[in-house]
């Protein structure tokens, strides 16, 4: 039987995002999807993005969540920290996910995944941003290039057989969500690699899709950039110690 009302909660980490929040977005999703929640995780902030939040969630009761913490952990624990809040909630929730805060992949195209994910009863799904036909891919060129090296340097090494382990659309059965975090991340930037590891590993007989976007749009601010280059080789070593072939 297809899951059609789903309760579904997505996960939006924050560091420093008040100029870039769109409000109007968000409680227009709420409105148009009431099994819908999101989740806000404030990852230490020093702007005003906790008082963004907490104004959202006098517009929309009910529907809006946050957690607040002291310093900035980093995306992965921010993420980690969602899940776990959302595995240990009262309203227990079908499925967990996360998007980016700057909405570079619409909130109409998560719901997409999820309408997908729903459908074909799978147990994850996430967003691929393939350049193809009818499809608006604007990412530049730095990003994709080493979006492209990433993904060569991990696949000859983890036959994950996946084009796009680092969009920040993705969404998990509740079972799978526990899964993904049980430990912590090792690495900062490469967290979403270390969730498809522990799924290959640790569930691999769950059932997912890669689903190419309809539309990704780079939005300023991003905080990856040329200086990280070598932290992701290093993150890149460290997954090949932490996570040995069988």
């Amino acid at each position: 039987m297809l899951l059609h009302m789903s309760s579904i909660a997505i996960i939006i980490p924050c560091f420093n995002e008040a100029a870039r929040l769109d409000k109007t977005s968000f409680s227009s999703f709420l409105s148009a999807y009431p099994t819908r929640t999101l989740l806000f995780v404030d990852d230490g902030s020093t702007d005003t993005t906790a008082a963004w939040i907490e104004d959202l969630k006098k517009e929309v009761p009910g529907q809006v969540l946050s957690i607040h913490l002291g310093t900035n952990q980093g995306k992965a624990s921010a993420i980690a920290a969602g899940i776990s809040h959302c595995l240990r909630t009262v309203n227990r929730f079908d499925f967990i996910g996360y998007l980016d805060a700057d909405l570079s992949v619409s909130l109409e195209e998560m719901q997409r995944i999820c309408t997908i994910v729903e459908q074909e009863q799978l147990d994850y799904g996430f967003g691929s941003r393939i350049k193809r036909l009818n499809a608006t891919i604007d990412r530049s060129s730095f990003r994709h290039i080493t979006g492209r090296i990433i993904a060569t340097i991990i696949d000859s090494r983890f036959r994950l057989g996946i084009y796009d382990t680092q969009c920040g659309a993705k969404l998990f059965n509740t079972r799978l969500a526990a899964i993904v975090i049980d430990k912590k991340f090792i690495t900062r930037w490469l967290f979403d690699i270390e969730i498809f590891l522990r799924i290959q590993r640790e569930y691999p007989s769950a059932k997912g899709a890669e689903i190419p976007l309809l539309a990704w749009r780079s939005k300023k601010g991003s905080k990856l950039g040329v200086l990280q280059a070598g932290v992701i080789g290093r993150e890149i070593l460290r997954l090949f110690n932490h996570y040995p072939v069988k």
